[in-house]
């Protein structure tokens, strides 16, 4: 999904700085972790990075991005940690328990399961970031375009236009010497935008006042372009379930715990795993 890839690069450009200003925790020596594909069955989280906290301890950190309610993300964050802790058994280091962020930047308020609690036992909550929720400033205070553009994705501004200017003024400024760079970002404000309903408002303020930054037919103003966008959402949050089902069910979990623990009925359990022939339960291979 293109709004995931601009989220994407807000993180990678400084997840230190990027956090910090999601959350105020301060952060220090961040490195990218690549994990290799054949030792995991599916890529894992939308990004992971180790960094050294406070008390002087280095995690693995998961970032998962969301647009959407997704009710299957608690699950799928499980999965990866699962993942991520495997390799790290198996890497004889000394390591501690990787901690999971969920940036959501969704439209609709977000009422997604925040956490699997067992009373009295365990507990899983990962740290849950609302964009809506972190003051504009902040975005506005940061050094990189792509996180800048964060900005008209908070509510607490009384005048939304007067945002809007500040962060375009300003992505103009940061790529005053790169065209293609300062396009880039433009366009992934305008797509940002449509999560606050000011594609219209910021698709004019582009054009009556800086119609050399960003060329007309660039500008997302045709519904079925925004239409098509949201269908590749849809897509993608089809293919993460996927994902979730088919790993759960080869590790042995029945399809009726499938359904109940992902809110799902039965038959799309069945549906979707009737889409893969391999996929067939590893552990026990006599469970429905």
């Amino acid at each position: 999904m293109k709004t995931d890839f601009a989220a994407k690069e807000a993180w990678d450009a400084d997840p230190g700085a990027f956090l910090n200003a999601l959350t105020g925790e301060t952060l220090t020596d961040w490195k990218s972790e690549s994990v290799e594909m054949s030792q995991v069955m599916f890529r894992i989280a939308d990004r992971v990075y180790t960094a050294r906290y406070a008390d002087g301890v280095e995690r693995m950190i998961l970032v998962e991005i969301q647009a959407q309610n997704d009710v299957s993300m608690l699950a799928r964050l499980l999965v990866y940690i699962g993942m991520l802790l495997a390799l790290l058994f198996s890497s004889r280091k000394k390591w501690y328990p990787p901690r999971a962020y969920v940036l959501y930047i969704g439209a609709e308020p977000f009422t997604a399961p925040v956490e699997i609690n067992d009373p009295g036992h365990h507990v899983f909550r990962p740290v849950y970031i609302n964009a809506r929720n972190v003051p504009y400033r902040r975005f506005l205070a940061l050094a990189h375009p792509a996180q800048v553009i964060f900005a008209i994705l908070s509510e607490d501004a009384k005048d939304r236009e007067d945002v809007a200017i500040e962060v375009i003024r300003k992505v103009v400024a940061l790529t005053r010497d790169n065209p293609q760079e300062r396009q880039k970002h433009l366009l992934n404000l305008l797509r940002y935008s449509r999560f606050r309903n000011m594609e219209k408002m910021i698709a004019g303020l582009l054009e009556k006042e800086w119609e050399d930054a960003l060329p007309e037919e660039q500008i997302l103003q045709d519904p079925l372009y925004l239409r098509g966008e949201a269908r590749g959402e849809a897509r993608g949050r089809e293919e993460k379930l996927r994902e979730v089902v088919e790993t759960l069910y080869s590790n042995g979990l029945s399809m009726d715990f499938i359904a109940q623990n992902l809110n799902l009925t039965l038959k799309k359990v069945k549906d979707i795993l009737s889409q893969n022939p391999n996929a067939s339960p590893k552990t026990n291979p006599n469970i429905p």
